[in-house]
């Protein structure tokens, strides 16, 4: 699906903070929840979003995870994505 032609970035979000962090600015906490979330997008002046990956854990394992994607895909875009998912056993959402 790489034709030199979109971009990815990544985010992750970790809610909360602890309450005893607060007076120590250099103590790290490990947070109860983190949402990842990796995206792809065109590289031309729309930056359409094509597709992202998702990825939302809990300490001890993942609690889910899958890809979505927009209506900004080709039908071949969509096919190779709807395999992939298929493959690794992925949820596959759209963005409707």
């Amino acid at each position: 699906m790489h034709d030199g032609k979109w971009v990815a970035s990544c985010l992750a979000i970790q809610p909360g903070r602890s309450a005893t962090s607060s007076h120590r600015r250099n103590h790290w906490v490990r947070p109860e929840s983190t949402l990842t979330i990796h995206v792809a997008a065109r590289r031309d002046l729309t930056q359409n979003l094509l597709f992202g990956f998702y990825l939302y854990e809990i300490p001890g394992g993942h609690a889910d995870e899958g890809l979505f994607y927009s209506e900004h895909l080709s039908d071949e875009e969509r096919q190779t994505l709807r395999s992939y998912a298929k493959r690794h056993r992925l949820k596959l959402l759209t963005l409707d």
